[in-house]
């Protein structure tokens, strides 16, 4: 079926890259941000919060007998991206999901509220790969500009919904926003 161009890159940059993250007893959404072979192996990665996985992560003190003491020690559970498939672009006709591993993040207290997953597929480029907003061009975003979020809340396949930038410098815990 016809689909305007415009559209057509707008699932391909925004709606396909957004993922659905699930850990055993809460799940969000998810961006793929990387995905590409390097040295025979494909690494596949994908940008999520901290409290959507934040229930995967446990620190306990335990012994650690080459320190001689109790030392924290970090479990990381796996933790599941769910890929989705459309027909006609845009009716979701289902998902799957893959195992990935928590690679590094920043807890919401004193921190961003960022995780970073890779998932455990060393086999499959994904297709569709978000770029990020270039940083030399975060001078040229103004109140008024159009902007558009995708994510996969609640549960919910990926949602897509368009707004505009309302809101400036805002500054929570000592980070600008």
């Amino acid at each position: 079926m016809a689909i305007a161009k415009n559209i057509k890159q707008k699932h391909e940059e925004m709606f396909y890259p957004a993922v659905r993250v699930r850990t055993r007893r809460s799940g969000g959404s998810g961006t793929v941000v990387f995905s590409k072979k390097i040295d025979g192996e494909v690494h596949t990665y994908v940008l999520t919060n901290h409290h959507v996985i934040s229930e995967a992560i446990r620190v306990s003190k335990k012994w650690n007998p080459i320190q001689k003491r109790k030392m924290d020690t970090e479990s990381l559970d796996t933790v599941f991206v769910e890929f989705f498939k459309y027909n006609n672009y845009s009716h979701n006709i289902g998902s799957f999901a893959v195992e990935a591993d928590i690679v590094a993040y920043s807890e919401v207290d004193g921190g961003q509220d960022w995780a970073l997953l890779r998932v455990r597929d060393v086999e499959n480029e994904y297709e569709y790969v978000a770029e990020l907003f270039p940083s030399e061009d975060i001078n040229n975003v103004h109140i008024f500009d159009k902007v558009f979020a995708v994510g996969a809340s609640l549960g919910h396949p990926p949602i897509a919904s368009e707004g505009h930038i309302s809101y400036m410098d805002d500054e929570i815990d000592h980070y600008k926003y």
